[in-house]
């Protein structure tokens, strides 16, 4: 028996769809994005920060190096001409001092995220479009899921999660954010310790989903945390 037909047989003795949950490494294959490590070194380029001494001083933790790299940038982006487009379009959400970085981020992923011309990954994304799930999960910040499945519902963060009337069905869980809210990113230390603190209410409002759906991993690392 093959793997395909082993998770076929698998899936069939569920009496529901699967869920599944979507990682970095399919922006990355199909967007043609960086994992959140090579984001963070193209931001610390694309903004003049000194991605080495970030990093050290962050000790190689990544919350920690985007908190870093979000001090560094806050006062440059109020004042540096290179950033007024962003200034005028934003200004009125860039709240705090880790806003600037969240922003420029958000900007990166919608102009950069362009879906695939390669024939084969194409061919893959529309198998992919065709999958019979009930939900999907995912910590990406890109539209590539929306773009899929525009029949989806989609909640993006925690609060959405916590505080709408969720069905558990042809619903798409952006639990780390979306880069067409800024302010939703999951991307620096506070925002790390925030989500952790509330990740026992999401982990319940999501858990009676998974009690009687098989669950499917698709773009992580087997290294790779998702909360």
């Amino acid at each position: 028996m093959d793997l395909t037909e082993s998770l076929l047989n698998h899936f069939k003795s569920f009496s529901s769809p699967p869920y599944i949950f979507i990682g970095s490494g399919v922006a990355r294959r199909y967007l043609g994005l960086e994992g959140w490590e090579g984001l963070l070194r193209s931001q610390c380029q694309a903004h003049g920060l000194d991605y080495e001494f970030l990093n050290s001083t962050a000790g190689g933790d990544l919350p920690e190096l985007a908190s870093a790299m979000a001090r560094e940038l806050h006062e440059r982006w109020w004042k540096d001409e290179k950033y007024k487009e962003s200034r005028e379009q934003y200004r009125k959400i860039a709240t705090n001092k880790e806003s600037a970085l969240k922003i420029e981020i958000a900007r990166h992923i919608g102009e950069s995220g362009v879906i695939t011309n390669d024939p084969q990954l194409v061919g893959e994304l529309e198998l992919l479009r065709k999958i019979v799930v009930d939900g999907i999960v995912t910590t990406n910040w890109d539209g590539l899921l929306e773009y899929l499945f525009p029949d989806y519902t989609v909640y993006v963060g925690q609060e959405a999660l916590l505080f709408s009337q969720i069905q558990g069905i042809g619903e798409i869980y952006k639990i780390h954010g979306s880069h067409t809210d800024p302010s939703s990113l999951v991307l620096t230390k506070s925002d790390y310790d925030e989500f952790h603190r509330r990740n026992p209410y999401l982990a319940s409002k999501l858990l009676t989903f998974f009690v009687e759906n098989p669950i499917v991993f698709l773009g992580y690392s087997l290294t790779m945390r998702i909360s």
